[in-house]
């Protein structure tokens, strides 16, 4: 998972939050009630399932920056599924419309390349 809005502490609680059925803002100001509490620690039980097999990065803000990062994770393990959010935040020239089809078309060559499904998300 790829996010440029933001990093990987946020993403992580935001993931633990849905998992658990507990608002964002109630698990980082340890707003939980006890039964929240257990959910929470079965959330975490779920996502160290998931230890060495989903990986966030939250510093990469080009399409070439994702590829390399995925032709490096590629050589250690299988690949199935990249999720990017916030694609509008790319460091991209050009004005949105411009934009936005060039990483379309860069994702597109970059799912065939490397045999990779994308999920892209954007709030435009």
């Amino acid at each position: 998972m790829f996010s440029t809005e933001m990093d990987r502490k946020m993403n992580y609680v935001r993931i633990l939050g849905n998992l658990a059925g507990v608002g964002t803002i109630r698990l980082v100001k340890n707003l939980t009630t006890n039964e929240e509490k257990v959910r929470v620690e079965d959330a975490k039980e779920t996502l160290r399932k998931y230890e060495g097999k989903f990986f966030m990065f939250d510093s990469v803000y080009s399409t070439e920056e994702i590829r390399l990062k995925i032709k490096k994770l590629k050589t250690k393990q299988k690949v199935d599924v990249v999720f990017v959010d916030y694609i509008q935040a790319m460091k991209e020239k050009g004005e949105i419309y411009e934009k936005m089809s060039k990483i379309a078309l860069d994702f597109q060559q970059m799912a065939q390349e490397l045999q990779v499904c994308f999920v892209l998300a954007s709030q435009i």
